[in-house]
């Protein structure tokens, strides 16, 4: 009869005779722990989401409406939500108006106008003193620096309805990601704040993460394609891809970090499902 060899870390000692009584089943897993047996090493993991968003709502105010529920699949850039925005809609609206006024520029394209007349009928005027005609030439260049002055505020009006329309369109809050709706941590009439309003996580990839022990450092790497195990019903088989690797061993525990990533885009592996990597020493 061979010896088996049970590691477990993160306070899991107690479940040792649970961990290898386990081994190749799916009920009872523990995950985080390490099973030995010859050459073979029996490393637990669990997966989660490849992205899980906190979606904040960047403009503080009352919700107007919430427009997703829980469980419910998003896209990227649909409304999720909206902050009450009567107001805001009024504030972009005086800003247009007020940054599509041409008025003022067309005045100061007048005086700038008659000016250049003025001067031209004085500097041609032999009966003229230099005063005077220095004096038309001041009074252009007045009228010309008065426009330019102008056309500044215009686009600093322009900025403005920019600023404006930018929290306008941020009362509207949108997935940042294709996913699902985890969590809505408000409803329609309450006020937001810092917390995250919505949870919005991405299931059709997974991670699956993995604390192997030391003697498998420096065997495992980037790009390694590995074939785990999954505490399913029925049970099922993924391939996986190694994208990193802890470059330190935890010196508490004598294990280190490893992430995997999957397929799953027909949903069959929920997130947070115990997986089993079974790693042969060549």
């Amino acid at each position: 009869m061979k010896r088996v060899r049970v590691m477990l870390f993160g306070g899991l000692v107690a479940g040792a005779v649970l961990a290898a009584a386990s081994v190749g089943g799916a009920g009872g897993q523990n995950v985080g722990s390490v099973q030995v047996e010859g050459n073979s090493t029996l490393v637990r993991g669990q997966t989660e989401p490849i992205a899980k968003v906190e979606v904040p709502a960047s403009v503080r105010g009352q919700l107007l409406e919430v427009n997703v529920t829980e469980g419910q699949a998003v896209k990227k850039g649909q409304p999720l939500a909206r902050i009450d925005d009567a107001i805001q809609q009024q504030t972009v609206e005086l800003a247009r108006l007020d940054a599509e006024a041409s008025a003022e520029i067309k005045l100061g394209e007048t005086h700038v106008e008659f000016a250049r007349v003025e001067w031209d009928r004085w500097s041609k005027n032999a009966a003229a003193t230099d005063t005077e005609k220095r004096q038309k030439e001041l009074q252009l260049k007045q009228a010309q620096l008065e426009l330019e002055q102008k056309k500044e505020q215009q686009k600093q009006k322009e900025v403005v309805l920019k600023r404006e329309q930018i929290t306008l369109d941020h009362m509207t809050i949108k997935s940042p990601i294709d996913g699902l709706v985890l969590r809505v941590n408000k409803s329609a009439g309450e006020s937001t704040d810092e917390n995250p309003l919505i949870v919005v996580v991405q299931t059709k990839r997974l991670n699956a993460v993995f604390y192997p022990p030391k003697q498998m450092f420096g065997k495992v790497a980037v790009g390694d394609k590995v074939t785990l195990d999954f505490s399913t019903e029925p049970p099922l088989k993924r391939e996986a891809a190694v994208v990193s690797v802890d470059p330190i061993i935890d010196s508490a525990s004598g294990f280190f970090r490893v992430k995997m990533e999957l397929d799953n885009a027909d949903q069959k592996i929920p997130a947070g499902t115990a997986a089993n990597w079974t790693w042969s020493a060549k």
